[in-house]
C-alpha cells in the first residue's frame, strides 16, 4: 500500500495538486472531519452524489487496508478454523471482579494479563505490557477477518507486540 506523505511541522501543508486529483480545486473552504487515526479532508458542502462517491471511495480505501491487515495475519490454524468470534475472544479476556482490582490498586481501564502456574495451582493477574490486543479490535472487523479465514491470533501477537509499553512513553 502507498501512501504520500507530507512534512508535518506544526502546519501540515496539502500539497496543491492533491486537491487537484480529488476534484477540489475550485473548493473555497473545506471540512475536517476527525476520524479516531486520521482526518477527512472534503468540500464544505457537497451534493448527495458527490456524498455517495466519496462513501464509495471510503468504503473502497477501508477493503484495502482491512486486505493489507489480513496478509500480516496470514491463513488460521486449523484448529482455530472452526472456532466462533466469542470462542476466540474468551481467550483473549482477562476478567477480574471490580472490588479485586480496587484491593490490587489496579484501576479499571488498566489492560490485564495473566499466567498461570500449573504445579502452584494459581493464576497471577498482573497488568499488562501492552496497551492494545485484540479485544480492542470492533467486533466487525474481527468477524470479518475470522470469516475469511483469517488468523486472529496472529493478529492479536501483532497488536500486542506494536503496542508494548517503554518507559520513554
Amino acid at each position: 500500500m502507498e501512501f504520500q506523505v507530507i512534512n508535518r511541522n506544526r502546519n501540515a501543508v496539502i500539497p496543491e495538486g492533491m486537491f487537484k486529483l480529488c476534484g477540489m480545486e475550485d473548493a473555497k473552504l473545506i471540512s475536517m472531519v476527525q476520524l479516531n487515526g486520521g482526518i477527512l479532508l472534503m468540500p464544505e458542502s457537497v451534493s448527495t452524489y458527490q456524498l455517495l462517491m466519496l462513501i464509495d471511495a471510503l468504503n473502497e480505501q477501508a477493503c484495502e487496508f482491512l486486505e493489507a491487515v489480513a496478509a500480516e495475519c496470514g491463513p488460521a490454524e486449523a484448529e482455530h478454523r472452526d472456532m466462533t468470534l466469542d470462542e476466540v475472544l474468551r481467550e483473549f479476556t482477562v476478567a477480574v471482579p471490580d472490588w479485586a482490582r480496587e484491593k490490587a490498586g489496579i484501576t479499571v481501564d488498566t489492560k490485564l494479563d495473566c499466567e498461570a502456574s500449573e504445579d502452584a495451582g494459581v493464576i497471577a493477574v498482573y497488568p499488562a505490557s501492552y496497551r492494545h490486543d485484540l479485544t480492542d479490535v470492533p467486533r466487525s472487523i474481527l468477524q470479518c477477518l475470522l470469516a475469511s479465514g483469517h488468523s486472529l491470533y496472529a493478529l492479536n501477537d501483532i497488536l500486542t507486540v506494536e503496542s508494548e509499553n517503554s518507559d520513554a512513553e
